[in-house]
């Protein structure tokens, strides 16, 4: 997956962990996300100290930019004076903003990779079954992010002696087909659509908590 998604194993076994414990994979996810949330909530607030700090230092700045326009060296230089003497540092906010961004990858890493994170199914693997799975007729795509959730739905309506022709082992096949993706009677395997079904839920709590969140970050910015 990349670079961006450096703490997936990590936090792969805590999601691992928090399974064992529950047995639920929608319940996982839950706990999971508000586990790191909590862990990750200073570096949240560094960076909006940072981002506050910005806009208190931003009319400063451009006071001194518009004031010395013609003379770059004496603008550099007030600037520099302005940082000592605040204790401001432009680049302040960006470790703590790089570092919540690889958190947020890698949580999507873990909870987009069931096999690879979870049940630790080999990469090459689960290619060479979601290849054998569309010769079936289906058309799962190994970049797309529901794929190995969609996957692990199609094993579970198979009989084992079908699913190890994929590819898997009787173990593998046992591990997925054990795996409980029943959240509140609904199957987490399965894609939402336009038409109406319970899964359209999960689109419209995204989206319902993105717009609370923007709010919330706007007012506290302003």
């Amino acid at each position: 997956m990349g670079i961006f998604y450096l703490l997936s194993p990590i936090l792969a076994y805590v999601m691992q962990f928090i399974y064992g414990f529950v047995q639920n994979y929608g319940w996982a996810i839950i706990i999971f996300t508000v586990l790191i949330r909590v862990v990750s909530f200073p570096l949240a607030i560094k960076q909006q100290k940072s981002t506050a700090k910005m806009a208190v230092y931003q009319p400063m700045i451009q006071e001194i930019q518009k004031k010395y326009a013609n003379n770059r060296e004496k603008q550099n230089e007030e600037l520099m004076k302005m940082q000592q003497e605040y204790g401001y540092s432009p680049t302040a906010g960006c470790l703590p903003m790089i570092l919540n961004m690889l958190v947020l990858f890698g949580v999507v890493g873990v909870v987009a990779e069931p096999l690879r994170y979870i049940l630790h199914i080999d990469s090459t693997v689960i290619s060479t079954v979601i290849e054998n799975v569309n010769k079936l007729g289906y058309n799962l795509n190994a970049a797309n992010y529901t794929s190995q959730s969609t996957l692990m739905g199609i094993v579970k309506g198979m009989d084992v002696a079908t699913a190890t022709g994929l590819g898997l082992t009787a173990e593998q096949v046992s591990a997925i087909q054990g795996f409980n993706m029943n959240f509140l009677g609904i199957d987490l395997s399965g894609l939402p659509s336009f038409a109406f079904n319970t899964l359209l839920i999960f689109p419209i709590l995204s989206l319902v908590s993105m717009c609370v969140l923007n709010v919330v970050s706007m007012k506290s910015t302003g």
